[in-house]
């Protein structure tokens, strides 16, 4: 069986799904690793092919504030950082980031590695859906992994 792993480009997203996915390639299966390129030197190194898919968290929280009123820049050198978001800002980015951001730039970049049929089954992490709708959309079965490993 061909199965493909897919999770946000942080490393917090990313390793909380490599026990299983070394298990799964440990029990015979082919398995591949989708995210962010950013993370495919560890997957690498843990002995797993990685696929991209989507970009970096830090990325993604960047492109959610553009646009969003009151957040288009920050002080001085043109930069946004951290203490340039409201606190109550905080709630709608992380919607925005994690329900559309993503999923939107994952969906894009799995569709067509999905498309061919090459994977028997997609496990992506539960904040990654873009993964699932991309799987979805190729007719491959696909099931959540929780954030953590339980």
């Amino acid at each position: 069986m061909r199965i493909l792993f897919a999770s946000a480009g942080n490393f917090g997203h990313v390793y909380p799904l490599l026990p299983l996915a070394k298990a799964v390639r440990a029990a015979g299966h082919e398995v591949a690793f989708a995210t962010g390129e950013q993370l495919h030197p560890a997957l690498r190194a843990a002995g797993l092919e990685p696929v991209a898919a989507g970009r970096s968290v830090p990325e993604a929280f960047m492109e959610a504030v553009r646009g969003s009123a009151g957040l288009e820049h920050g002080e001085g050198d043109g930069d946004l950082g951290a203490q340039d978001v409201p606190p109550e800002a905080l709630a709608d980015l992380h919607v925005k980031v994690f329900g559309s951001v993503l999923p939107r730039w994952v969906a894009a970049d799995l569709a067509p590695v999905l498309a061919g049929g090459s994977f028997d089954l997609v496990v992506y992490e539960a904040l990654n859906p873009g993964a699932a709708f991309a799987a979805h959309l190729a007719g491959t079965p696909a099931v959540a992994h929780g954030v953590g490993v339980m």
